[in-house]
């Protein structure tokens, strides 16, 4: 089922406006005229849309396709122009949680992922690799016998989950700050975990704040125009 659910960017209320049931039949076409008849309704009521934000299940990336919306090696593509709105632009957004999911999982996948050598000395950065061995050897240390508990939340899903739980957004979002910082400091005071998973630490960190950014509602910790600082972050 395709759910349609409308929700404020700076203030916290979201409400159901639609919804009808997709299948692999479903026409990509069909779909999105039922999305912009949503957004005329809600104009009808005085709210503006600014944003189309979902996961990137295959409903979902075939409308970003059919509009337009791409990101990859040729270049980055997120807006077009408003079907409802004259002289304004629809921006899509991917669900921060499932981002998140994504990214842990790929870490999960793959040995490492490398960042950038600018970015790795700007930020003063032991190693440009980026690892889930690093969770893991934090996770085993923390298991031994008499060992530190550090990150007392990091559990076994976090390190070895299975396929049902690589499935669910709410334990990818548990890579918080408090992991990153917790990543961190065995880095740097832990002799079983690797020095260079400071690295790792500061990346999870990074893309924590990222996720605190674009789920926040209040307008001072939100991306509202008074945030400058919070939109060059991202």
């Amino acid at each position: 089922m395709f759910a349609l659910v409308a929700r404020g960017s700076t203030t916290h209320w979201k409400a159901v406006v639609g919804w009808v049931f997709t299948g692999l039949s479903t026409d990509k076409h069909k779909l999105w005229a039922f999305i912009v008849e949503a957004m005329r309704h809600l104009k009808r009521k005085e709210i503006s849309t600014v944003g189309y934000s979902s996961d990137m299940g295959p409903c979902n990336t075939v409308l970003w396709s059919l509009n337009g919306v791409y990101a990859n090696e040729s270049g980055v593509v997120t807006s077009r122009p408003h079907p409802v709105e004259e002289g304004k632009r629809l921006f899509f957004l991917p669900d921060v949680s499932h981002v998140m999911k994504n990214i842990w999982c790929q870490l999960l996948r793959c040995e490492y992922f490398l960042l950038p050598p600018d970015t790795v000395t700007e930020n003063s950065l032991p190693s440009d690799k980026v690892q889930m061995e690093h969770v893991r050897q934090l996770y085993f240390c923390q298991g031994a016998k008499g060992g530190v508990k550090i990150l007392p939340e990091l559990m076994t899903e976090h390190v070895n989950p299975s396929q049902f739980e690589k499935m669910r957004a709410n334990i990818a979002g548990s890579f918080s700050e408090r992991m990153s910082a917790g990543l961190s400091f065995a880095a740097i005071h832990v002799p079983e975990v690797s020095r260079e998973a400071e690295s790792t630490g500061w990346f999870v960190g990074q893309v924590s704040e990222c996720k605190r950014l674009m789920n926040a509602r209040h307008e001072f910790d939100s991306l509202s125009p008074q945030g400058r600082e919070r939109v060059k972050f991202l």
